[in-house]
């Protein structure tokens, strides 16, 4: 079932939660239709089209295979670099709630965090959020 809204469709996902191609946001229209917009195009430098072909997008990796976090701690092991981990990288159906839970669990120092500011948004010079 769909419900338009001005440019994105919503789905009421059926299907269970775990599966990754399941966006419960209606996800894949919207990017869709954003990347479909000629602004959008400009901005990102890509030759202008009139639809953006997500549907003929395929993953070759299975699920397990697409986890990044597995890899964090042996960047973090290494002293010669500093690793910065953030939401949005990769998943979007993910919050950043999971990602805030998943770093304390680490059990590692933030660099430059205060005792309330463990995380922080990062902001344009202008102080808007990024």
């Amino acid at each position: 079932e769909y419900r338009e809204r001005p440019v994105v469709h919503i789905r009421e996902a059926e299907e269970p939660a775990h599966q990754p191609e399941n966006y419960f946001c209606g996800g894949e229209e919207a990017m869709a239709a954003y990347l479909s917009r000629a602004d959008v195009q400009a901005a990102i430098h890509v030759r202008p089209m009139a639809h953006f072909p997500g549907e003929e997008i395929s993953y070759s990796r299975s699920w397990p295979n697409l986890l990044v976090s597995p890899g964090y701690p042996d960047l973090i092991a290494d002293k010669r670099l500093r690793v910065l981990i953030y939401s949005g990288d990769f998943d979007g159906q993910i919050p950043h709630s999971g990602t805030e839970e998943w770093t304390r669990g680490l059990g590692l120092p933030a660099a430059n965090a205060t005792a309330d500011a463990y995380y922080r948004p990062w902001t344009l010079a202008n102080g808007q959020v990024a």
